[in-house]
């Protein structure tokens, strides 16, 4: 089974198209004091969420910036972990570059971590991506890929929502039309088991009006892609299930909540769990995406 294949077959076995952002951040107030003294707390956290949500989600999704040099070897137990559990690892490390030094950090995130898949930046091109055969033999490792297409931050428009026409006049509404299209192109030659990184959240001006929804870039993203969509922004970041309604037919998404699941006894249920059950919030906060997600996402 490719990586596409694996990730399918989770969403459809669990009947969730939800991923557990992991981003620890001891810093941050609602990371748990008592795991601090331990030797290995991002570790032990991310292996308490783990423990409680890996049945009932399709996969996590591991910000590789939050772990700091000295602390590589817990982004590796995060991920062995993981996949003693049975769950797909996608390292979100947004790599780079071309040649010699994209094909070093393919074999850095997928041989040194060993993740699934890696989201990617498509700037560069295919030369960043494929050409030359850079992919080719992770893919025949089952390794995956997410282009980054349109990303949830609201300042992502000054680029990526730049109107333009492409050289051979084939008209592009927005830069990041012309991303989904070179990412399909990318992905026919792989089995599509390059997605894309698509924003659940809507974009605002400068007054605080919508200018452009979730909605909108959901539907005319996943007409140009028949990769999985990686869909950032539920919860914290303002993202909701209703753009899920605008998923073209038979596409398949997965669904990323970071905060909202990890800091859930400080959010949704606060009060209620204190700290040392975060755990127990997270697979309640689990439970609501599952619930709030499944009215609009239809399984084969």
């Amino acid at each position: 089974m490719n990586f596409r294949e694996k990730l399918i077959e989770a969403i459809e076995t669990k009947r969730s198209i939800v991923c557990m952002g992991i981003d620890p951040d001891i810093d941050a107030k609602q990371f748990p004091e008592f795991l601090k003294v331990l030797e290995f707390p991002k570790f032990q956290f991310a292996k308490k969420l783990i423990d409680k949500v890996y049945d009932s989600i399709a996969c996590i999704k591991v910000n590789t910036r939050f772990f700091m040099s000295d602390e590589l070897d817990q982004l590796k137990l995060i991920v062995e972990y993981a996949h003693e559990k049975g769950l797909l690892v996608i390292g979100d490390c947004k790599q780079n570059d071309i040649g010699n030094t994209m094909a070093m950090a393919y074999r850095k995130e997928f041989e040194g971590f060993n993740f699934d898949a890696i989201t990617v930046n498509g700037y560069f091109g295919s030369d960043g991506i494929i050409t030359d055969g850079i992919f080719d033999k992770w893919y025949k490792l089952e390794k995956g890929l997410f282009v980054l297409i349109k990303t949830s931050n609201n300042s992502s428009k000054e680029i990526q929502d730049v109107n333009f026409v492409n050289e051979d006049g084939r008209t592009f509404w927005k830069n990041y039309h012309l991303m989904a299209s070179l990412t399909e192109e990318w992905s026919q030659k792989y089995e599509h088991v390059i997605g894309g990184v698509v924003g659940a959240t809507d974009l605002l001006n400068d007054k605080g009006e919508i200018i452009s929804t979730s909605s909108t870039m959901v539907k005319e993203i996943s007409k140009i892609l028949r990769g999985i969509l990686l869909l950032p922004g539920y919860g914290a970041q303002g993202g909701t299930s209703d753009s899920l309604k605008y998923l073209e037919k038979d596409s398949y998404c997965i669904v990323n909540s970071s905060r909202g699941i990890m800091y859930a006894h400080d959010r949704r249920f606060k009060g209620r769990y204190n700290e040392e059950d975060f755990a127990l919030a997270a697979s309640d906060e689990v439970g609501f995406m599952n619930e709030d997600l499944n009215k609009h996402f239809k399984y084969k």
